[in-house]
């Protein structure tokens, strides 16, 4: 005899979820894009936009998408070399725009005006033509940084043209690594996206090499990443600003960072991360509106609380304002018996075994799903070939090194790497996540860089970990012989299908989900006090099929195999003859014989063994007509019907 607890009670497994793991999804993530003014980034392109207005277009779509997904991140914005100066610390040539704040309305309509032309940067600000210190752009960000609330992640998105300031002023030069550096050191990470302008092509390794090297920079050859390409994706083309922004505008946060032990002795740090995840509407938040009632209104005839709306008018003309507050939520459990309030110390957890109340306390239920502290252990090593396709039974993570565990770490885990992609192997281990959760069977399929024809990185490098189901997860699918078609369809259909086959790997980032998409695009109208089919124009349903494409390309071996079909139809039924209907008969015994044969008994002999089970549904219907009753209900019903006629 064998129990099963479930332990993955969502409830209970957030109350022990580690301080480190819930710190990290709870610190916001601060984004500040530092935008360059130049006349170069402000010349019309083959496309009608500006560099500026592309830019301003990233920062509005950032700051929508944040709206949607994480309201209470930071986004700003910072421009540099602008005649006109606002900074905390008075650096000419330096205008903040928007400080590190949550995403609000006015920012949005702010950013959406500059990126549609209806406002003018240069018209507004002004672009220097005189050398200043670029160092005061980082320190300027410095600022920003340090007087924001705290945040958990702290980015610069450097969009810029000038591929090398101060080329002939080794001190200006020597200053700005300087800056640059100590945004590194104060865990400021820069993503630079350096643009090629009309003729001009940016070339990073004059100046941003340096500036990037903070980072990615290992001093040794196990580098986990190709070393060939210090500042991958550095270099942008202005048509596809927009999407490298949106690709780096999601942090990766870890799920969880635990010790990997590769043997007795031998430990390294890793990190834990989901690659996909589902997206989802935002979830509302309940508010509950109170009102402010003036002296005057109280003295008024009727007035009291409540209104229907934000301001309501009450008494003699007098007004009261309405204030909109979060709600907070609190659970109580209330004895059913007693009607008194329980302390959660008086609340037991309890399973039927047997027929009996087997009760646990709180800390004996932590007990129960304690399988040893947050790690992975390595078992061994099979060939890729045995973890078959079907084997992920859930989503998969995917872990990387962790320098600030173990140091070295970095080291052991690319030479790991490497091994397992040279001999085709993957690693199975135990993976425990966290010290109440279930521990599970995984395969760490490793995993190379890949990077596009620009030098952006695809993937990662790193191992991908597969979740391995248990013995009792798998069953055997019985197999049925089914009905093979002719050579000459299966033919047809070949053809139809070389000719609709897409090239390429499927892209979830192509297809936005339409869902979502209308569902924001109500927010955002409402938001921006905006007509619905404005926003609703800019929304692009990719799921629908291209019919048109589809009927040029296969339009006639559509109709060749509609054909063959047809004909293979009319083959088929040719040969077959009407099937004649057996006589109605007025006696209910004949009829019955009829339908089930000459040999097998009546409906009446039935009931008397007490077989009437044995009938078919169409049988017992038929008798019952015959005999002027009109069946009612299910076959135990009938059967019920049948014996009430007989017995009468």
């Amino acid at each position: 005899m064998s129990t099963s607890f479930n332990f993955n009670d969502e409830e209970d497994e957030d109350e022990f979820v580690s301080d480190a793991l819930r710190t990290s999804f709870e610190n916001k993530d601060a984004i500040l894009f530092v935008i360059e003014c130049s006349d170069r980034m402000n010349t019309v392109e083959e496309n009608g936009k500006t560099a500026l207005q592309i830019a301003f277009q990233c920062v509005q779509n950032t700051l929508l998408n944040k709206t949607y997904s994480s309201p209470t991140d930071l986004v700003g914005v910072l421009l540099f070399n602008t005649d006109k100066a606002k900074n905390t610390s008075d650096h000419s040539h330096i205008y903040v725009l928007q400080d590190l704040s949550e995403p609000s309305v006015p920012n949005i309509a702010e950013a959406e005006a500059f990126a549609t032309g209806e406002r003018d940067v240069k018209a507004e600000f002004g672009f220097s033509r005189e050398e200043y210190p670029y160092g005061n752009v980082f320190w300027a960000c410095s600022d920003l940084f340090a007087n924001s609330p705290r945040t958990g992640t702290k980015r610069l998105f450097l969009i810029t043209s000038e591929d090398d300031p101060h080329h002939d002023n080794d001190g200006l030069r020597r200053s700005a690594l300087q800056r640059a550096k100590d945004l590194w050191e104060l865990g400021i990470r820069i993503e630079l996206f350096g643009l090629s302008l009309g003729k001009h092509t940016f070339t990073e390794k004059l100046f941003y090499s340096q500036v990037m090297d903070h980072e990615d920079a290992t001093g040794d050859e196990y580098a986990l990443t190709d070393p060939s390409h210090p500042i991958r994706g550095a270099q942008v083309k202005l048509s596809e600003l927009l999407t490298f922004v949106r690709r780096k505008e999601v942090k990766k946060r870890s799920e969880f960072t635990i010790p990997f032990h590769l043997a007795k002795g031998f430990t390294i740090g890793i990190r834990g991360y989901s690659m996909v995840m589902q997206a989802r509407k935002t979830m509302t938040r309940k508010l509950a509106q109170t009102f402010r009632v003036s002296p005057e209104d109280e003295s008024g005839s009727g007035a009291g609380a409540g209104g229907e709306g934000p301001s309501t008018s009450r008494g003699s003309g007098a007004t009261s304002t309405g204030e909109l507050k979060e709600i907070e939520s609190v659970t109580t459990y209330i004895c059913s018996d007693t009607n008194q309030i329980l302390m959660p110390q008086d609340i037991k957890h309890v399973f039927q075994y047997g027929g009996e109340n087997v009760i646990f306390s709180k800390e004996e239920m932590k007990d129960l799903q304690y399988f040893g502290d947050a790690q992975l252990l390595l078992q061994g090593f099979k060939h890729r070939s045995v973890v078959k396709p079907y084997y992920n039974v859930t989503h998969s993570h995917f872990i990387y090194p962790d320098e600030q565990q173990y140091e070295g770490s970095t080291r052991t885990f690319t030479a790991l790497l490497r091994a397992a992609l040279r001999k085709d192997m993957v690693g199975i281990a135990v993976l425990n996540k966290r010290v109440n959760a279930m521990p599970r069977l995984v395969a760490l399929v490793p995993q190379q860089e890949e990077l596009d024809e620009d030098g952006a990185q695809i993937r990662p490098p790193g191992f991908a970990v597969i979740i391995l189901p248990f013995a009792n997860d798998i069953r055997p699918t019985p197999v049925d012989s089914t009905p093979q078609a002719p050579d000459v369809l299966t033919d047809a259909m070949k053809d139809l299908t070389a000719g609709i086959w897409i090239k390429g790997q499927y892209d979830p980032m192509a297809y936005p989900n339409p869902v979502l998409q209308r569902y924001y695009a109500g927010l955002q109208a409402l938001a921006l006090d905006k007509d619905l089919s404005e926003v609703e124009g800019a929304i692009q349903d990719r799921t629908i099929p291209d019919y048109e494409m589809i009927e040029q390309r296969v339009g006639e071996k559509i109709k060749m195999y509609n054909s063959i079909m047809v004909d293979l139809d009319l083959q088929e039924r040719e040969p077959e003859t009407k099937r004649k209907m057996p006589p109605s008969s007025a006696g209910g015994e004949g009829s019955a014989k009829r339908l089930r044969g000459e040999g097998d008994k009546s409906i009446e002999d039935l009931h008397k063994d007490g077989q009437l089970n044995k009938c078919t549904l169409p049988e017992l219907k038929g008798w019952l007509n015959e005999k002027g009753v009109k069946p009612v209900g299910r076959k135990a019903d009938i059967i019920a019907q049948v014996e009430s006629v007989l017995g009468k």
